[in-house]
């Protein structure tokens, strides 16, 4: 492997005649310095530019098949589905139409328009409970509100009909509406909406006093009706969290609570600052505080975006194993502190012109804590048209995982894998997949095994840590030298082929688009007033805890409009690559063009390392912060082109 690299910083912005120059003297060398990517084949000639530009495709373009229409027509109001019955029958109806359509194999279940309320918890245990560590000692408990599971050639619609949610009685968990093993499947013209009335899930407060003798904050929180057992949410990830309420977003800094000692405005609550609360009437809630030191930093008038603890705790959206599967036309007006759409082990799976948004004429503080989370994808996965408005995490978010070392040969066909994440690697360990191994530059060993049977081990960490092990059995003996860091990827995972187009995100409290997939097409996006960077290209490093790989290898990123994102600076740059650390070339082929980025408070625009075959071009960068020589920074990557992008005076 030739280690020697372009690792130095390429300016976008140089005067035409020394950008010329650098070009004729960058490119060369650029073509020269190839590094032999992992799993990519490498030419033996430097390339040009028109050269790399070939290589780099993209996703093609491509259609689901759709449902045959050959089978009975269902009218869910023959069921028991009606605007004025219980909120239990209602759900049961649904369960019974949906079983006939089933059975009959019939080609569409029809709603009529309408509100229907829906509330459902059931005895029977959560059916895979190593998923939801919390949810295991909850009687009863809810695994799902509408399900279609193994349907076939099958149209769900709505006809513009809506569910409204309401919370339960006791502790509850799973999704809205749930599809498993299904083919050819369209669901359409439906709203989720949450009753916000008798219980809100979030809203922005400020503080109005500060009693630190007695250990309590009060905060006015207005634009809600606080039931008198109103608890705040402070489980990780969803708790409350700081908030600028000038620009409607977090603020730059990241501690817990308050803070600095000279930052107005912004607060938040720490997991384990709270001692307990009470509501003072319908728009004041008192906060205690165990320690004094808890509230010590706290100021009248700061602002948090302040999260509800409820007792119904579901994902809007949870689909998995499906193959052509459309979701179109769904509205998601509240998705609780959860994914608004989940998706894992799915071919072919399309979301097209979804919306998570408030309801007209309302200014609620959160739709949901994450959008759309689609890991694990057996390819081809199409996302157009949908808009999101005020969510606390990604936009959206594309990885497949991996075991990412730690694991610990057992017998002679038998590894233990250690501290992984059920949700994640249940779909990396399963009997029968394909397994190859790889060394900690994911460099392929050149072995495969078939896994013949897998032993979850629930009980090996502690169960706040929702890190488990399994015990893996492979069909054949396993490879002779196998370290404890040694990775292990399952074959039918990792070819991304996805197009993200024409989607537009707006106040995202993290990143606006988190992709670890190669073979992608990323156009006509809109993203705006986000706390984390617009894009970020990734593969996360060896020894961290989330493994999300491949990479964004093949990928084009062209016409999106990028505007005040990055607000928290927590990423280097508005479009940014992280890789592991060192200087492999993890990733091969990326476009980067015609892109608008206004209003940039990143150290750099664009921020790129550990790439062969890159091209940056005919971007704008409008009002950014850094300096014209730092605004696009390419490190450790060969066959590099960065010219002709500009700031407007």
């Amino acid at each position: 492997m030739n280690t020697r690299s372009a690792s130095r910083f390429i300016s976008a912005q140089l005067p035409p005649a020394l950008r010329l120059l650098g070009a004729l003297a960058i490119r060369p060398l650029a073509a020269l310095l190839f590094s032999v990517l992992p799993a990519v084949a490498a030419p033996t000639a430097p390339l040009t530019e028109a050269q790399v530009e070939a290589r780099i495709t993209g996703c093609a373009e491509f259609s689901l098949t759709p449902p045959r229409s050959d089978g009975p027509v269902a009218l869910a109001a023959d069921f028991g589905l009606r605007e004025d019955a219980e909120p239990e029958a209602n759900v049961l109806a649904l369960q019974k139409a949906l079983a006939w359509c089933k059975t009959h194999r019939a080609s569409r279940l029809t709603l009529a328009p309408g509100t229907y309320r829906l509330r459902w918890f059931n005895p029977k245990p959560v059916e895979e409970p190593l998923a939801y560590v919390s949810a295991l000692s909850a009687t009863p408990a809810v695994t799902r509100l509408i399900a279609l599971d193994g349907l076939q050639d099958f149209v769900l619609d709505g006809q513009g009909a809506k569910f409204l949610v309401l919370d339960t009685e006791q502790y509850s968990l799973g999704a809205m509406l749930y599809i498993a093993n299904c083919q050819r499947v369209e669901v359409k013209n439906l709203t989720f909406d949450w009753d916000w009335a008798a219980r809100p899930l979030a809203a922005i407060g400020t503080i109005t006093a500060v009693n630190r003798q007695e250990k309590f904050i009060d905060w006015h929180i207005p634009g809600v009706s606080l039931p008198p057992d109103t608890k705040l949410n402070l489980e990780t990830g969803t708790n409350s969290k700081p908030w600028d309420l000038t620009t409607n977003m977090r603020p730059p800094e990241v501690k817990r609570f308050v803070l600095e000692a000279n930052s107005p405005g912004f607060a938040g609550l720490g997991l384990g600052d709270v001692q307990r609360e009470e509501v003072l009437d319908a728009h004041r809630l008192r906060v205690w505080f165990n320690k004094p030191g808890g509230l010590a930093l706290a100021r009248v008038g700061q602002g948090a975006n302040l999260t509800f603890h409820t007792q119904f705790d579901p994902y809007g959206v949870e689909a998995n194993s499906n193959d052509h599967l459309a979701l179109r036309e769904l509205t998601f007006h509240a998705a609780l502190n959860h994914r608004a759409f989940s998706a894992d082990d799915n071919a072919y799976l399309e979301i097209s012109r979804c919306r998570i948004v408030p309801p007209a004429g309302t200014t609620r503080a959160k739709t949901a804590h994450g959008t759309f989370e689609i890991h694990n994808s057996r390819g081809h996965f199409l996302f157009q048209d949908n808009v999101v408005d005020t969510e606390m995490d990604d936009f959206m978010h594309l990885s497949d995982g991996f075991i990412g070392g730690g694991i610990q040969v057992e017998g002679p066909r038998t590894l233990r894998c250690e501290r992984i994440q059920y949700y994640s690697a249940r779909y990396t360990l399963r009997p029968g997949a394909v397994i190859t191994f790889h060394d900690t530059a994911f460099a392929p060993l050149g072995h495969t095994r078939t896994i013949e049977t897998v032993q979850w081990l629930a009980d090996a960490y502690p169960a706040k840590d929702k890190q488990h092990a399994a015990l893996v059995t492979f069909t054949e003996a396993l490879p002779d030298g196998l370290k404890r860091e040694t990775i292990l990827r399952n074959q039918a995972l990792g070819t991304g082929h996805y197009i993200l187009r024409r989607n537009r995100g707006t106040t995202l409290a993290c990143r606006g688009i988190y992709t670890c997939w190669p073979n992608g097409l990323i156009e006509d996006n809109v993203l705006e007033n986000a706390g984390y960077g617009g894009i970020w290209l990734g593969l996360s490093p060896f020894g961290s805890r989330w493994f999300n790989g491949p990479g964004p290898s093949n990928v084009i990123i062209r016409g999106n409009q990028f505007n005040q994102v990055n607000r928290v600076r927590r990423d280097k740059a508005d479009i940014d690559l992280m890789s592991p650390p060192g200087t492999t070339r993890y990733f091969s082929g990326i476009l980067i063009e015609n892109n608008t980025v206004a209003g940039s408070v990143s150290s750099a625009v664009i921020n790129l390392s550990n790439v062969d075959g890159l091209i940056v071009r005919h971007n704008r960068f409008i009002g950014a912060k850094a300096a014209p020589a730092d605004q696009v920074k390419i490190k450790d990557s060969d066959n590099v082109f960065v010219h002709d992008n500009t700031q407007p005076r």
